[in-house]
């Protein structure tokens, strides 16, 4: 018998060209596979919905658990939304054709051989080249940062804050600050649509290498557009159990409008802070840096 827990999460030719061959000759094994859903694009949905590869299939909403009150679950479906409440809770499949990061894209970037840094501690600092992605929000959306390791060619995700709603702007600059000097990025960008105008004036005073963008929607398309174009060539590692960073990228919509650009929305009742932050890190690192030459005069 081979029982594969969270199924759907193991790479499918794990499954197909490992774990198969070795129940081949023994006409009774079982395989039994446990997942919350995430991508169709794989065994573990072949085998819920090919009735002809012989599985007896169950399904199990959270509703069903005794252990789990229905106020407890209505709290978590106002608190991640509808589209990664139903994912996760309702065993529901949800990618959609309006998905821009599809879910077996994203799978094939992630890393569950490391976890993510925390917050640096006073005078600790880190040597390597690193960029740093800044999304502010306050009321009604998360400030948020991502830091890239960059090595070689590839990208990986190494610290990821989210900032509690209503966090002054002060306290953000504030660990930019912190982070800055742990790092001491290459480059960075921020978004300085609206609110993001002062503080990036400030944060501007103190990391010369930080780039400012108005998110219009042609600039949007241009900074999701490159962290697509990244991950399609395999250049981007993402921890893999970072799950509400996953659900922000496989959430995300885009639709074309009539003007010929693409919309980008997420579900309503969900966030999107942590992916732009990503993204606008993974934008960075495409950015050429100057060199900080120094002013020479010249007499002839």
């Amino acid at each position: 018998m081979a029982i594969l827990d969270e199924a759907n999460f193991i790479p499918g030719v794990v499954i197909d060209s490992v774990v198969r061959p070795t129940m081949i000759t023994r006409p009774d094994a079982r395989l039994i596979m446990i997942s919350t859903p995430w991508t169709r694009d794989h065994p573990f949905y072949e085998a819920l919905s090919k009735p002809q590869l012989g599985f007896t299939t169950y399904t199990w909403p959270s509703a069903m658990n005794p252990m789990i009150t229905k106020e407890e679950l209505e709290l978590q479906r106002r608190t991640i939304g509808d589209f990664a409440f139903n994912r996760e809770y309702n065993a529901v499949f949800m990618d959609d054709q309006f998905s821009f990061l599809p879910s077996p894209l994203v799978l094939s970037c992630t890393d569950d051989d490391y976890a993510l840094n925390g917050d640096p501690l006073q005078g600790e600092k880190y040597p390597g080249q690193y960029l740093i992605g800044i999304d502010f929000g306050k009321h009604a959306d998360h400030s948020a940062i991502a830091i890239l390791e960059k090595t070689n060619d590839d990208l990986r995700l190494i610290y990821l804050n989210e900032f509690p709603l209503e966090t002054p702007y002060t306290a953000v600059i504030g660990m930019v600050r912190r982070l800055n000097e742990a790092y001491h990025f290459a480059a960075g960008c921020l978004d300085k649509t609206g609110v993001g105008e002062g503080p990036f004036e400030e944060i501007r005073g103190f990391m010369r290498g930080m780039e400012g963008l108005t998110l219009t929607a042609q600039v949007k398309e241009d900074v999701m557009g490159r962290l697509k174009l990244t991950m399609e060539h395999g250049k981007l590692i993402i921890p893999r159990d970072e799950t509400r960073l996953l659900v922000q990228i496989t959430s995300q919509r885009c639709e074309p409008t009539k003007s010929g650009t693409l919309k980008f929305s997420h579900p309503t009742g969900t966030h999107d802070d942590q992916l732009w932050s990503l993204a606008l890190a993974t934008y960075a690192s495409q950015q050429q840096t100057r060199p900080n030459f120094k002013p020479i005069t010249r007499f002839f």
